[in-house]
């Protein structure tokens, strides 16, 4: 049993009532900061194919291929929202 002040009276209350107290950061905190990791960003970059004008460009596929998650599911996108 543990005995609280709650507004201006006390109060006995069971442990199993009590739930941890998290305080805000301030800077007298003996947490260490951590700053976040570094990003990295790409350096290389691809070539773009050289495009003659001669060549006809062949249209692609107007039906998108079906978008697989990492489950394994395929998701279609309804045309009309894209």
């Amino acid at each position: 049993m543990f005995t609280i002040e709650k507004n201006g009276k006390h109060s006995t209350i069971n442990i199993d009532r009590l739930k941890p107290a998290f305080f805000e950061n301030s800077h007298h905190s003996s947490a260490p900061i951590i700053s976040p990791p570094p990003v990295a960003v790409p350096t290389s970059t691809k070539p773009l194919p050289d495009s003659s004008p001669s060549s006809p460009v062949s249209p692609t596929n107007s039906t998108p291929l079906p978008y697989v998650t990492r489950s394994g599911r395929r998701v279609r996108f309804n045309s009309r929202y894209l």
